[in-house]
């Protein structure tokens, strides 16, 4: 997988506000969304982990994102310290920051537990120490953007496996061919335009190009997303399964990224 999906998707939503007493859109989403992502309902409750998960769902959808987040179904994922035991579970925690990497964060230099979370989008290396740049949901109750040195502060961090899709693939056996023949040229790749989701209230995306299509998913405003090809007012994503209605009578959706 490609961890530049999440960074974009991380650094579309800096500047967003909950509206009050923690009640933010990315609660929303699982809970009417995906309500088996989670134990229960996570709406009014604090919600640095939930951004960190909205992310990964947006960037490479329900399985694969929770797969890369090392939760099981119905977790516990929405608690900070759940979600770093469930990266301990597998064996993915360490001290090394890394892009793309989960960060924890503790209280104080004695705390045992971490309290807060957000996502590694870079880091720099220096003589003394490392320079990490993180984007934050629940920061003073909005998305940050936020550069720490690594201190005491820092409890540890959550890799999530990226190659997850090379290492866990299972060959397919092939029959063996007495003369080989030349291979078949591959056809090539489809083209892709980038768009920019400008519908204020986000887009649905729904199984075929129909508003009475199925509801698969949702895309917030500001989001990236890569079309193949339009059709009868739709396009189709091209990194998920699905179609976004891009308006009626002329107003458009969605802005092509130069």
């Amino acid at each position: 997988m490609d961890k530049k999906k999440v960074i974009e998707i991380a650094e579309s939503q800096i500047g967003y506000t909950e509206k009050g007493n923690n009640w933010n859109k990315y609660a929303k989403f699982f809970d009417e969304e995906y309500p088996n992502f989670y134990n229960g309902r996570k709406q009014n409750c604090s919600w640095c982990d939930v951004f960190v998960d909205w992310i990964f769902v947006q960037a490479y959808g329900f399985d694969t994102g929770r797969k890369l987040l090392c939760q099981p179904l119905k977790s516990c994922g929405a608690g900070v310290t759940f979600s770093y035991d469930y990266y301990k579970a597998k064996k993915q925690t360490g001290s090394t920051p890394k892009v793309g990497a989960q960060i924890f964060f503790r209280a104080n230099k004695d705390s045992k537990k971490p309290n807060h979370t957000g996502l590694i989008v870079a880091v720099e290396k220096t003589d003394k120490y490392y320079k990490i740049t993180t984007i934050e949901g629940n920061k003073s109750n909005s998305v940050k953007k936020c550069t720490y040195t690594t201190d005491t502060k820092i409890f540890g961090f959550g890799y999530p496996d990226y190659d997850m899709d090379k290492t866990q693939a299972t060959p397919v056996a092939s029959k063996p061919k007495e003369d080989p023949k030349p291979v078949t040229p591959s056809k090539p790749t489809v083209a892709t335009k980038t768009y920019v989701v400008v519908c204020p209230k986000g887009l649905n995306i729904r199984k075929s190009y129909s508003d009475s299509s199925p509801k698969i998913g949702a895309l917030n405003y500001g989001a990236k997303i890569q079309v193949t090809k339009e059709e009868k007012g739709w396009v189709k994503l091209a990194n998920r399964d699905g179609w976004c209605c891009i308006g009626s009578k002329g107003v458009k959706y969605l802005k092509l990224k130069k």
